[in-house]
């Protein structure tokens, strides 16, 4: 879909793991060439970058599973990027905040995953990405983590339920501000 953003460290797209050449030609291949391309993406790394804020974040982990090769997760600050860029966050204009929630609840309600908007949003996530760092970032600690937020409801920056979280992951609290 003209997307790639090529990893230059590792010579391929940081989305769909394919090379610059196999990019280039990948519109002039047969089924055959691209089969052939797919197959050999199972044994490459795809890194996926999130933040816990996004709700679009909790729906693609859902989706992950589809991807043809295994998943590198990668925690971000959502906030720090646009700061940096100068932009205001989707949950903070008012027009996209509102469809923003909209398409999301009835996207996660299409593909049958568990979602509900945490009772405040947007919310100071650094927390949890320290948390997911402090854990390695592991797959089922991350899911954990977005299922603690996405599917209950309840206010994601509370302290009583980040430290829930962290006696549950087995995670000192002082260990977050030092990650």
């Amino acid at each position: 879909v003209n997307v790639c953003v090529l990893d230059q460290a590792r010579g391929v797209c940081r989305g769909c793991g394919r090379t610059l050449d196999e990019i280039a030609r990948w519109s002039s291949m047969g089924d055959a060439e691209r089969d052939a391309i797919m197959d050999k993406l199972a044994g490459r790394s795809i890194d996926w970058y999130f933040d816990f804020v996004s709700p679009f974040s909790h729906i693609c982990l859902h989706r992950l599973k589809a991807l043809p090769a295994p998943v590198s997760f990668k925690p971000v600050l959502f906030a720090g990027l646009l700061n940096h860029w100068g932009q205001k966050g989707p949950a903070e204009i008012p027009a996209k905040r509102q469809w923003t929630y909209r398409w999301c609840t009835w996207w996660a309600g299409e593909l049958g995953i568990p979602f509900r908007f945490p009772r405040a949003h947007p919310f100071n996530p650094l927390h949890y990405l320290r948390l997911s760092i402090a854990c390695g970032n592991r797959p089922e600690v991350v899911r954990r983590i977005f299922d603690h937020i996405w599917t209950t409801g309840e206010d994601a920056g509370n302290p009583g339920r980040i430290s829930q979280l962290c006696r549950e992951l087995n995670v000192a609290e002082e260990q977050l501000a030092s990650t």
